[in-house]
């Protein structure tokens, strides 16, 4: 099973882009249209 959208945006920005193939076609609209507003630091994945 691939990633969820939410799950690869929790990701260290080095491993989205490692693991960014994983993600359905349907987990990129989301990506694209739910959440192209959510931007979060390196910092608050962490926590």
């Amino acid at each position: 099973m691939g990633l969820s959208a939410l799950e690869w945006i929790l990701l260290p920005e080095d491993e989205q882009e490692k693991r960014g193939s994983e993600l359905s076609p349907e987990e990129c609209r989301k990506l694209r249209m739910e959440y192209s507003e959510l931007y979060l630091t390196e910092e608050q994945k962490i926590t």
